[in-house]
């Protein structure tokens, strides 16, 4: 099992959406593994999305609410 990595900035989550637009090998962790991943581009446009969502506070507290909603 690989290391352990901190969750991401939202600021290094787009510069990470950006990258891989561009063909640049993206990673995630996933159960404290850090794999290479290919994403769609509407996965990378709902992330970069995400990212700008949680930089602002009155969006971030309606998350819990209406994720379920989104994703049932």
């Amino acid at each position: 099992m690989g290391q352990s990595s901190p969750e991401l900035p939202g600021d290094t989550l787009v510069s990470a959406v950006d990258n891989a637009r561009r063909g640049v090998v993206t990673h995630i962790t996933i159960k404290g593994e850090r794999v290479a991943v290919i994403v769609s581009e509407l996965t990378l446009a709902m992330a970069q999305l995400l990212a700008v969502l949680l930089t602002s506070e009155l969006a971030a507290s309606a998350l819990p609410t209406v994720l379920p909603t989104a994703f049932p």
